[in-house]
């Protein structure tokens, strides 16, 4: 293991689950979060992957992923505040990657827009993720009215299962 290594240790045995709980709340608007508990929840049960991350022993993020048979659906990443501009976001996406080996990682963000509010945050997010080998995988979904774009990396995941695979887990989802 390098030192540039990240490690993911599981919500349950994190030793600052209150760091995790303040990242998460604090990285994501309300409207587009899951709530806590039900990841927590599913976590347990073994439905999702729900890590804090960590390189040499201090946190620097968390990620929460859910694998498919087929895809690994990378729900959330985020990095704690005092290591962003640090690297750290490409190296836990990078670390995903490698977790989720031999087949494709999708993820979806806030779909650029030039009239949106935060389009160069939009912007920066989507090059960060294009700097990593995601491109977009030709769709969008709208939900709770923010349209999303699909990203994927390492293969093809269709629209057809990514709106299955969305109805299934989100029993609010239309598209």
């Amino acid at each position: 293991m390098t030192n540039q290594a990240i490690t993911f240790i599981p919500y349950h045995d994190a030793p600052n689950k209150g760091a995790i709980r303040k990242l998460y709340r604090t990285a994501f608007p309300k409207a587009e979060r899951a709530p806590f508990l039900l990841l927590r929840r599913l976590a347990k049960k073994g439905e999702c992957a729900f890590s804090g991350c960590y390189q040499k022993g201090k946190f620097v993020g968390l990620t929460v992923a859910v694998e498919q048979p087929d895809f690994t659906y990378l729900f959330f990443l985020a990095v704690e505040e005092g290591a962003r501009s640090h690297g750290f976001g490409g190296r836990i996406l990078e670390a995903v990657k490698e977790r989720y080996a031999g087949m494709p990682v999708v993820l979806d963000m806030e779909e650029r827009n030039a009239s949106a509010p935060n389009r160069e945050q939009r912007e920066r997010r989507y090059r960060f993720y294009e700097k990593h080998g995601f491109s977009p995988a030709g769709y969008t979904y709208t939900f709770k009215g923010v349209t999303y774009e699909v990203l994927s990396f390492g293969g093809e995941v269709t629209k057809e299962r990514y709106y299955a695979f969305l109805k299934e887990r989100i029993p609010r989802f239309h598209n």
